[in-house]
């Protein structure tokens, strides 16, 4: 090779080492790398990968990280990030040199270029930095392809053999790999169909290639059988991924992740994007049309260029997960592509320009102005490498405090790079925890989905053998870490009580905070008495958590710094002894399983153990059972004015929802939390409010929320769950709602069962600051109700075009219908005074372009049909600011009152989408109501009033004036046996007006029909002043089963009706 030549290589290998220097020193990038450097570290200290190391990917990485480890260090991360910097640069150089092996250098020294650029700029940050699996694959395929140039241009097997053999390893590195070998199967069968002169020497070359793939395959399958693994690589590496993890997302949804590297393209810089199209469309019509020639020419560069990128596009969809390390195998095609356009562009500018000194400055000025063009991103990502580290950091820190270097861990969830920041081998074959859960990675995340159907057949099993034979000295609990907060390790029953037994939780005044538990291995103890006459001091301080019979007692410990082990005494003998790290103050929770304790009062005691075996200890505690807690908790539910408690609340923490201190109104329920409620018959709707913390959310990434998730479900008496109601209340809509809002949902037929209402963390499943919380809970027979009095009334007949649903409105609970709409309630003769609210939502207006007005109209509809309007009023809030929010109205009803009273909406001009609302409805009743001992009787609908009812004041009392003609009608009930009361003319009657009196009736209807009446006056005022004011009620009612009770006012003669003003006051009935 020229000079030059090695110049250009040594620049590329320098350029790329030079933009990824800044990141070199992060340890972990991402979840992947911290998987293969784990697994890496493993094969150095004798483990075999899938049976000792399960992971689903490929086994070639983990192997060529093994030997970084080997030669620079165990744990040496930055020469891992070094030796993958230098492994991209020689992915350049050798995309140049296929380029150039195939006759065509401009374009080979113009994709290494883009390659350079590409590689640092396509994918995210978290993913270019990290050694993923897709970049050794790149690598060997590059090679692979260069190699094949080689082949094509020599003739010769060695390199057919060599690119295969390339293409293997590239395949090892992983799974999508074997795509690029397809292509250069295809490029063989072109170049066969293309060159009937070469075709023998082409067949050679092509079984030469199978050749070469098939030696690093079958060696490597050769040496995982020799090693007992092989069912496990076939199982983790190829069934597991074709059975489980790809499937979970549809093929629609795996084939919609082709569009990433197009947006990743676009964002990066668009030329790239318009570059690569016109690569696409050049090729696509010179190729085809080179190869369909008489006699054919073989375009291998831009089959090659085709080939490739489509190789790239279709390893995008492979997986479904749209993360953009699966964009990598694509940059080689795309660099290629549009290095061919540069150098075409760059060949047509040296034909049309004139001298060579005009030429090279053309090439300079062009030259220099496309590199600071598509340059001018890279500052950008350089100074993005200064994302924090993950937070894993600070737990590696306290695993190196408490364990040795040869010691072995085991981290429960999805934070394998526990292990590599903290330097510890895993102690069991699962470096993450999705195999013996079911969780699917970024998938099957949904807190209310159950996994047990992708748990590893026999995965537990194989996962306490491991666990036995090699217990970890300490175990890191990550489960609030991506998605296995659905997953406790304390909910565990396979394995929990391996950790209650074995283990004390260690630093807990500094994991909580980090979304981290430490569990430390205790020291194994004989049961011996406590010393004698032991020192006792403040120092060492005890609690024992309250606890109920049949549960776990733990006993926290707050020790000196200069404790070299904490001894736990229980009844004055050793129970537990854990050993303390030196320099650091002990904060232990150790275990005592129920088994060890319920059943009677015990002794507890702590003694810390110094340095020179000093000893000081604690005060006794007494470990005694306490009652159930009777606090249920959880936000009152309203149900027609009765407040239903809840039957079971919680929160984060696995206590009851309480209100906060600070904001008495608001129940805490921090996301994951769950409260529950009987479900009666009638309730046929569910409206709540609930919010998120606005200092939660005023936090920003990457210690934020994203919202969480309300979901409603319904339980039957058989158990059966079923969801009505799920909402992702993001953190921007929480933003823009002032942190709160209103869920509504009709309940289905079915009940009585229970009512679950869950808050769940939002789509990152990272709950630390889900401060979430209920403000009020309502059920409904009917998403709108008339109240009347205090009872509530439902319409006999709603339409609407779409489900009324109830939400609040300026502070106000509103019932939303969309217009035009009816609503009907049955009327009876003691409706009074309506009131309540009407309007339009803003969103049926605020930014529309054509808005309509609307007509709000309240009537009473006649059992004949006649319709009368009592209210009517037209909004027009896009052009009127005051129709804009709640209308409110008062009035009293016309008497008398019979039929329907319809509430509407209606659009002027037939407008869709019209979101109109009715708020408050309430109805005062008028005194018609007979008393009873233990309630009242409603007056039956076959009361009437010529001129209606009135309720009133007479001699500083209330009253209810029932102008004559008017009757009462009362169904007769057992116990009726009196009635009392009084009655009267109102005095204006006589001391204003000339009135001729009034007959007052009591009588009783039989059930056939047939009257009998009980008890007749005629008060006429004018003339006896003994008739004047409140007369005194006393009638003996017989029994009459089936039949009424009627109180009539007539006039004293039919049509003398001059202020028959009659009253009736306090009317009751008693045995």
């Amino acid at each position: 090779m020229k000079p030059g030549r090695i110049i250009f290589a040594a620049v590329l290998i320098a350029t790329t080492w030079f933009l990824r220097g800044p990141g070199l020193d992060k340890k972990i990038w991402n979840v992947d790398e911290a998987v293969t450097f784990t697994m890496a570290q493993q094969i150095l200290a004798g483990d075999v990968p899938y049976r000792d190391a399960v992971d689903q990917r490929n086994p070639l990485a983990p192997y060529v990280q093994a030997a970084v480890f080997a030669a620079a260090g165990d744990w040496n991360l930055r020469a891992q990030h070094l030796v993958l910097a230098v492994m991209i640069g020689l992915t350049a150089v050798l995309l140049w040199q296929t380029a150039r092996r195939l006759g065509d250098e401009t374009t080979g020294v113009a994709g290494a270029l883009w390659f350079t650029v590409l590689a640092l700029m396509l994918p995210s940050v978290r993913d270019t930095m990290p050694a993923h699996t897709a970049w050794y694959l790149v690598f060997f395929s590059t090679a692979g392809f260069w190699a094949l140039a080689a082949a094509w241009a020599s003739g010769r097997r060695t390199w057919a053999a060599a690119a295969g053999a390339a293409f293997g390893l590239s395949f090892l590195a992983k799974q999508p790999g074997v795509l690029d070998f397809g292509v250069a199967l295809v490029l063989g069968a072109l170049a066969a169909w293309a060159r009937p002169d070469r075709r023998k020497e082409l067949a050679g070359l092509g079984l030469a290639l199978l050749a070469g793939f098939a030696a690093p395959v079958f060696a490597t399958g050769i040496y995982f059988a020799a090693k007992g693994a092989w069912a496990d690589l076939v199982y983790y590496t190829w069934t597991y991924n074709n059975t489980l993890y790809v499937p979970e997302i549809s093929w629609l949804e795996r084939w919609q992740t082709m569009r990433v590297p197009f947006a990743l393209a676009w964002e990066y810089h668009p030329a790239v994007v318009v570059i690569g199209g016109l690569a696409a469309i050049g090729l696509l019509v010179r190729a085809p049309r080179r190869l369909f020639r008489r006699p054919a020419e073989f375009d291998l560069t831009g089959w090659l260029i085709l080939g490739w990128c489509a190789s790239g596009l279709i390893s995008t969809t492979l997986s479904g997960r749209g993360f953009t390390h699966y964009s990598i195998q694509l940059i080689p095609g795309l660099s290629l592509a549009c290095g061919w356009v540069t150098a075409q562009a760059w060949t047509a500018g040296r034909n049309w320009a004139g001298t060579q000194s005009f030429r090279r400055a053309l090439a300079l000025a062009v030259g220099a102005g496309l590199v600071v063009w598509l340059l001018r991103p890279v500052p950008a990502r350089l100074h993005a490498f200064d994302l924090p580290e993950p937070g894993s950091e600070a737990i590696a820190r306290l695993v190196r405090r408490h364990t040795a270097p040869t010691d072995r861990i085991f981290v429960w969830g999805y934070t394998p790079e526990v292990y590599a920041i903290s330097e510890r081998l895993p102690a069991t074959r699962f470096l993450y925890n999705t195999f013996v859960t079911g969780l699917i990675p970024w998938t099957n995340l949904d807190p209310l989905k159950n996994t047990d159907y992708a748990i590893v057949p026999g995965a537990r099993g194989k996962f306490i053998a491991d666990w036995k034979s090699h217990p970890p000295a300490l175990v890191a609990d990550g489960r609030s870490q991506r998605g296995f907060m659905k997953y406790p390790l304390d909910k565990q029953s396979w394995l929990w009580p391996l950790i209650e037994q074995d283990y004390a939780e260690v630093a807990t005044d500094e994991t909580a905070p980090l979304g981290f538990w430490l569990f430390r291995r205790l020291e194994p103890v004989m049961s011996r008495p406590r010393p004698a006459a032991l020192p006792t001091g403040n120092a060492v301080q005890v609690r024992v958590d309250k606890v109920q019979a049949g549960q776990t007692a733990r006993v926290a410990v707050q020790a000196p710094p200069d404790a070299v082990a904490l001894e736990l005494y229980l009844d004055g003998r050793l129970y537990r002894r854990l050993g303390c790290p030196p320099g650091a103050p002990a904060a232990v929770v150790f275990f005592i399983p129920a088994a060890d304790w319920s059943g009677a009062m015990h002794a507890v005691q702590v003694v810390a153990v110094g340095p020179q075996a000093t000893l000081l200890a604690s005060t006794e505690y007494e470990l005694k059972a306490t009652a159930p807690s009777t606090v249920i908790g959880g936000p009152p539910l309203d149900f027609e004015g009765r407040t239903i408690v809840a039957l079971e609340s919680s929160t984060i923490t696995g206590g009851p929802q309480l209100p906060k201190k600070d904001a008495p109104t608001h129940w805490d329920a921090h996301a994951p939390s769950r409260v529950v409620y009987p479900w009666l018959p009638g309730m046929n709707s569910l409206a709540f409010a609930y919010g998120i913390e606005e200092a939660a959310l005023a936090r920003e990434p990457p210690n934020h929320t994203d919202g969480v998730e309300v979901v409603v479900q319904t339980e039957d008496a058989a158990g059966r769950l079923t969801q009505i109601y799920r909402f992702h209340f993001d953190r921007e809509i929480a933003r823009r709602a002032g942190g709160q809002t209103v869920g509504y949902t009709p309940l289905p037929k079915g009940g009585p069962g229970r009512l679950i209402l869950l808050m769940t963390p939002g789509p990152a499943f990272d709950p630390a600051y889900d401060w979430s919380y209920w403000l009020w809970i309502r059920a409904a027979r009917s998403p709108i109700t008339l109240l009347a009095g205090d009872h509530p009334r439902y319409p006999v007949r709603l339409e609407s075009p779409a489900e009324p649903r109830q939400t609040e409105f300026n502070g106000k609970f509103i019932t939303v219908t969309e217009a035009p709409a009816a609503i009907d309630f049955a009327t009876s003769p003691d409706l009074d005074e309506l009131s309540g609210g009407f309007g339009l939502l803003d969103t049926s207006w605020l930014g529309q372009e054509m808005t309509t007005p609307v007509d709000f109209v309240i009537s009473v509809v006649k059992p004949d049909g006649r319709e009368t309007k009592v209210l009517e009023r037209t909004l027009d809030p896009a052009h009127k600011p005051d129709d804009r929010g709640t209308q409110p109205f008062q009035f009293r009803l016309p008497q008398p009152l019979a039929g329907m009273l319809r509430f509407s909406a209606r659009t002027k001009a037939g407008a869709t989408n019209v979101h109109a609302f009715w708020s408050g409805l309430h109805v005062t009743l008028l005194r018609t109501a007979l008393q009873t001992p233990d309630g009242q009787i409603p007056a039956d609908p076959a009361s009437e009033g010529r001129f209606g009812f009135l309720n009133s004041v007479e001699d500083g009392r209330n009253c209810l004036v029932a102008h004559a003609p008017a009757s009462l009608v009362y169904p007769w009930h057992d116990g009726m046996n009196r009635l009392t009361g009084e009655y009267g003319l109102i005095s204006a009657a006589y001391t204003k007006n000339e009135t001729e009196g009034v007959v007052f009736v009591v009588e009783v209807q039989e059930a056939n029909g047939t009257h009998r009446e009980l008890f007749r006056r005629h008060l006429a005022p004018m003339s006896r002043k003994a008739d004047q004011g409140a007369q005194s009620l006393s009638v003996a009612i017989p029994a009459v089963p089936g039949g009424r009770l009627i109180l009539r006012t007539l006039p004293p003669q039919p049509d003398h009706l001059n202020a028959a003003w009659s009253y009736w006051r306090d009317l009751r009935v008693a045995p």
